[in-house]
């Protein structure tokens, strides 16, 4: 396996993409929550490319994606694992989205394996988890 290519933490809420929204002759919308989300998620990507290698042409060959989604932990919550809510699929549909949007990835049909996704509370120690975010990775197949 070679080493990852992106290796990027990106602080914020996640949103699940699911289903648009119908609203109205013809028109079908995301939710502006995710439509804010995944375009944090694209600015921040591209930042991290520019930063880390300057020029960069959009992989278009087959990657590996590594992501692990924090969500805010609820007062009480009911679970001890974030098994409620958002769909870990739907939060990868806007994860690969935004990889292609970003240009990290020609297109998102270039992602042959997600390794390991999950979703969990966020924690009261430090490092990944401690606020809600993902940790996405990118790594040639």
């Amino acid at each position: 396996m070679s080493e990852w290519l992106i290796d990027l933490f990106i602080p914020g809420t996640p949103r699940a993409q699911g289903s648009m929204k119908h609203v109205g002759r013809g028109r079908m919308i995301h939710e502006p929550k995710l439509v804010e989300w995944r375009n944090w998620m694209i600015e921040s990507l591209q930042a991290w490319v520019r930063a880390h290698f300057g020029g960069w042409e959009p992989l278009d060959e087959p990657v590996e994606v590594a992501a692990s989604f924090w969500l805010p932990r609820p007062a009480n919550p009911r679970l001890e694992h974030a098994a409620t809510g958002l769909d870990v699929d739907k939060l990868q549909r806007a994860a690969g989205d935004a990889l292609e949007k970003s240009g990290v990835l020609k297109n998102d049909a270039r992602i042959v394996r997600w390794i390991n996704p999950e979703k969990d509370w966020t924690h009261d120690f430090t490092g990944d988890g401690s606020v809600p975010g993902v940790r996405l990775k990118v790594r040639e197949r």
